[in-house]
């Protein structure tokens, strides 16, 4: 990972279809981050973002992503159980 000029910028989630499908989760303790900005960990070399989903959410696919500074987007489907 190489830190880029300026930090990642959250994009906002948008909601997809509802999930028909078993969700494969993971559990992960860390509490949401607040605001819309991304955490630098200098140790582990990488962006975090810890994203406080809707609790009506649930359900449904997310598209979550990112806006890099090169102006390109990287998102991700996921979904939330």
């Amino acid at each position: 990972m190489v830190q880029t000029n300026s930090p990642p910028v959250w994009v906002t989630p948008v909601k997809g279809s509802a999930t028909t499908a078993p969700v494969d989760e993971s559990v992960y303790s860390e509490p949401a981050m607040s605001g819309s900005s991304f955490a630098w960990s200098a140790t582990d070399q990488h962006y975090r973002f810890n994203w406080g989903s809707p609790k009506n959410g649930a359900g449904y696919y997310w598209r979550i992503g990112v806006k890099l500074d090169d102006n390109t987007i990287q998102a991700v489907n996921i979904g939330l159980r």
